[in-house]
């Protein structure tokens, strides 16, 4: 009998301080996704090294890079006053 696999939890909204905590969203959603580093960065059309500084908080992109590679993940970009954002569930941080 075939195993049902569970449904992916729902995703988080994680509130991004510095250039490592987008790193760790980033390889995270792409480790969710199952992709190699390698196959994310040929998506969004960016280096494996741009990526790889990226994930390990080493180096920021540029906006327009960062625009692909959060699209090519099925990530988005929200900025909203602090008094409008939603609550974060920081015990997933």
């Amino acid at each position: 009998m075939a195993r049902s696999l569970a449904a992916p939890p729902s995703v988080v909204p994680r509130q991004i301080r510095t250039v490592s905590d987008l790193g760790a969203s980033v390889r995270a959603q792409r480790l969710k996704l199952k992709l190699r580093i390698d196959d994310a960065a040929a998506l969004a059309g960016i280096s494996v090294g741009a990526l790889s500084r990226l994930e390990n908080g080493a180096s920021a992109l540029s906006f327009s890079a960062l625009s692909k590679l959060l699209d090519a993940l099925g990530l988005t970009l929200l900025v909203v006053p602090k008094g409008e954002a939603p609550p974060i569930d920081r015990s997933a941080q």
